[in-house]
């Protein structure tokens, strides 16, 4: 297979069965790319590097949150009952933690949550981050989920759209040619 710098996915797709094309597209991505992609097919919005980033860590997060709502109920069950957090092939991978210590992680957040949220979003999201990252989710830097974005962009798979702003360079998109190539109505 070529190397990631030539590598273009559209192109790829176009000798792919319409119904797995998608599949394929995913198969050829790193698995923190394939949550990127996945936040982009969702949103069918562009996104800045820090809307991305902070969408992760809301998903990641979520799924922390909803793990504890399913052991709630679950009273009777020891403290080191073992409990898998996220699937073995979407990023950060399968992570097995003690129900004791996701009990305090959801906790910690609770004591912690109106005063965060009295400061702003970014306060917040830090709060999130700062647990995540404490039952060792590695979340990754801006730096990095920019790299990811722009090695997406170098495969086709998005483009950037320049916004003229100093703070947000430019905004990232799905690409229209890999979305016409994926979706059923493609021609």
């Amino acid at each position: 297979m070529k190397s990631n710098k030539n590598l273009n996915i559209p192109s790829i797709l176009d000798n792919t069965p319409k119904e797995c094309r998608l599949d394929v597209a995913f198969s050829l991505l790193t698995p923190l790319q394939q949550e990127i992609m996945r936040i982009f097919l969702e949103k069918k919005s562009a996104l800045s590097i820090f809307q991305v980033r902070k969408k992760l860590i809301e998903r990641w997060f979520e799924e922390l949150q909803k793990e504890m709502k399913k052991i709630e109920p679950e009273i009777n069950h020891p403290d080191n009952i073992p409990v898998v957090l996220f699937s073995e092939n979407h990023y950060p991978g399968s992570m097995v933690l003690s129900k004791k210590s996701l009990q305090e992680c959801i906790s910690k957040y609770n004591v912690r949550e109106s005063e965060h949220r009295k400061e702003g979003e970014k306060s917040l999201m830090t709060l999130k981050e700062k647990i995540l990252k404490e039952i060792g989710v590695p979340v990754p830097v801006y730096s990095k989920v920019e790299h990811e974005l722009n090695s997406m962009v170098t495969i086709g798979l998005l483009i950037t759209i320049p916004t003229g702003e100093r703070k947000i360079k430019s905004l990232y998109a799905l690409n229209p040619e890999f979305i016409s190539k994926v979706t059923q109505n493609a021609r």
